[in-house]
């Protein structure tokens, strides 16, 4: 089968499962990863090409939990500096995430800040892009995050940093 007869099925579908159940039997579900452009023409596709009103993203369902951590701990659902900060950082540490594959925009920041000495440290199970470039790598077994930032805090605690 090649990629015409392909996409002829897929719009097929997409159209009988439409004329069944309506236009919003069908959604969309894009990526956080994706440029501006590229979530405005999802977007687009979602609205005017199948005429759904349902489009989300991969960022409500995997942040969500940060959402409700920063909501409880600090009052606000969000980030509380802006990514440009991190050009003034001394030191980044990232825990658990792939920002050379799932965050471009964030690496761009990561780069310019190590360019002028910020120092990297990386806990993660999987030796990931940035992993191999950081500082310091803690290659921690799957399921041992916790563990090691409770430690961290228990450290930062005893030493009377916390303040």
């Amino acid at each position: 089968m090649g990629w015409d007869e392909v996409l002829d099925t897929i719009v097929q579908r997409f159209q009988e499962v439409q004329r069944t159940y309506g236009k919003d039997a069908v959604a969309v579900f894009s990526g956080s990863t994706m440029t501006n452009e590229k979530c405005y023409l999802m977007g687009k596709f979602a609205r005017v090409a199948l005429g759904t009103r349902h489009i989300d993203y991969n960022g409500r369902l995997c942040m969500s939990s940060a959402t409700g951590a920063n909501e409880r701990a600090l009052g606000i659902d969000r980030a509380t500096n802006p990514i440009s900060d991190m050009l003034h950082a001394d030191c980044i540490f990232v825990i658990g995430a792939n920002v050379g594959e799932c965050f471009p925009i964030v690496t761009s920041y990561l780069w310019q800040a190590r360019d002028r000495g910020c120092k990297l440290i990386v806990a993660d199970p999987r030796q990931t892009p940035i992993a191999r470039t950081a500082d310091l790598f803690l290659p921690l077994r799957p399921g041992t995050d916790s563990a090691l930032l409770n430690g961290m805090l228990h450290v930062l605690i005893k030493e009377g940093h916390h303040r």
